[in-house]
């Protein structure tokens, strides 16, 4: 198939199963606080959205009560609130109430989001602007995505929803997406495919990437969120 073509079937199979449109978000992500992006990216993989609303909002609170606001912190902020609890194995249970693991590691979803934390930071990427202004520099950007993905536990999809949640445009590939456009479309479709017919879908829409991207990953997975 095609690229065209598979715009086009793709485009049917979302005519079909949104016929109301797919509607627009009036608020998406964390655009000032790239600490609560990274909770968001790290503590949703592989579970249930309500839990990783519980951990945003446990450490929301948390901050609140240090007389912090959390709608604005950095990773440094993230980093020295971990350590203020005693590390990362304590934070989960002290601050996040979560000792989930991280997928395909025997690690805390909390110690891959601390170490995650510290090497963004040491690449120069501490707050959400930093992030965005990396996402203009394909060179810089993939300099960063290593050093995200170079933390065990964390790979492709949360990177992309880092950076989505961050208000960067994009699509996360994970298997309630790809699951998706794989009954969409027929077969294994690569990755990079598969950014392009959303990107080229959502034009023709009217909406933006991440608002396509959360429709369909509302309805494969069957969460209100």
């Amino acid at each position: 198939m095609d690229a065209h073509d598979a715009v086009a079937t793709f485009l049917a199979q979302v005519h079909h199963d949104f016929k109301d449109g797919v509607r627009s978000l009036t608020s998406y992500g964390y655009p000032d606080s790239l600490a609560l992006c990274a909770l968001d990216s790290v503590f949703s993989l592989t579970a249930h959205y309500s839990s990783t609303r519980r951990v945003v909002e446990r450490y929301r609170a948390a901050r609140v009560a240090a007389g912090a606001d959390p709608e604005r912190d950095g990773l440094g902020d993230l980093v020295a609130a971990i350590d203020a609890a005693g590390g990362a194995s304590a934070a989960a249970t002290g601050i996040f109430d979560n000792r989930q693991h991280a997928p395909g590691a025997k690690r805390l979803k909390a110690e891959a989001l601390y170490g995650a934390a510290v090497r963004l930071a040491d690449a120069g990427i501490v707050t959400s602007i930093d992030l965005r202004e990396a996402a203009a520099d394909p060179i810089r950007l993939a300099v960063v995505e290593r050093a995200w993905r170079a933390e065990r536990g964390l790979g492709q999809a949360s990177w992309r929803y880092l950076l989505m949640l961050a208000g960067v445009p994009g699509v996360k590939i994970d298997r309630m997406i790809s699951r998706y456009v794989t009954r969409a479309l027929g077969g294994n479709i690569p990755k990079a495919q598969i950014e392009k017919v959303f990107a080229e879908a959502s034009e023709t829409l009217g909406v933006e990437i991440h608002e396509l991207d959360h429709a369909i990953w509302r309805m494969e997975s069957g969460r209100a969120d």
